[in-house]
């Protein structure tokens, strides 16, 4: 995990990498940009006065405070789904990069293209925000510990994120059935993929590479995988 790390944060600096990050970062910042202000017009827009005197009262004392809260979630919650399925518009350039410098002899038989790499990134995205927004609950127990919402946060993402990963970058080398076969017998690494890549969404401008690194990442495992069973 750590060699797969280092090599991928090194290309990072290539020229390539540099305008894919540039251009994934501006779409994805513009689009959370977009969410934000969408969800605080709906906020603006909530009228108390037909609530019951006490929930008018919490509303009315916490909407400050809460409102900075909700900025903390927001962020935390949304941006990682964001940035994943802005990433897909850019899964093969990532991948085709990493394996033209590191694996040339090795290259991706299979093309996701960018209809099928979006598709499965939206997807990944999806179930991202759906299991945050479950976990919400938990989150909100969890504020007042030391650590406790990073460490939900990186349980629930390393999970999703190292899958979802991994099956973007398999799935140009093997047909379903085999990436789910080789998935399953790499878990662990595929695990501590998902959560490097969680851990580098909770960093602020490190976030924004989160999703490339992951991919390049994602290609070195998945190399790796298919050598080791040879």
């Amino acid at each position: 995990m750590l060699r797969a790390f280092s090599l991928s944060l090194e290309q990072m600096a290539s020229g390539r990498m540099l305008l894919i990050l540039l251009v994934s970062s501006l779409i994805s910042v513009a689009l959370f940009a977009g969410l934000w202000f969408g969800l605080d017009r709906v906020l603006d827009g909530i009228d108390p006065a037909g609530w019951p005197g006490w929930l008018r009262w919490v509303w009315t004392r916490g909407q400050d405070a809460g409102g900075i809260v909700l900025a903390i979630l927001a962020a935390v919650l949304l941006f990682p789904a964001v940035a994943t399925a802005v990433m897909g518009l850019f899964l093969d350039f990532v991948v085709d990069a990493v394996e033209a410098r590191h694996y040339p002899q090795a290259r991706a038989v299979r093309s996701v293209g960018l209809v099928q790499g979006l598709g499965l990134a939206l997807g990944s995205a999806l179930r991202m925000l759906l299991w945050n927004l479950a976990a919400l609950p938990a989150y909100l127990a969890l504020l007042f510990t030391a650590v406790g919402p990073i460490v939900l946060f990186m349980a629930i993402n390393g999970v999703l994120l190292g899958r979802d990963l991994f099956q973007l970058v398999a799935l140009r080398h093997l047909p379903p059935d085999a990436e789910r076969t080789l998935r399953r017998e790499n878990r662990g690494g595929v695990t501590g993929l998902g959560v490097a890549a969680s851990l580098l969404y909770l960093v602020p401008v490190l976030n924004l590479l989160a999703p490339l690194l992951g991919a390049a990442m994602a290609t070195h495992m998945v190399h790796r995988a298919l050598v080791s069973r040879i």
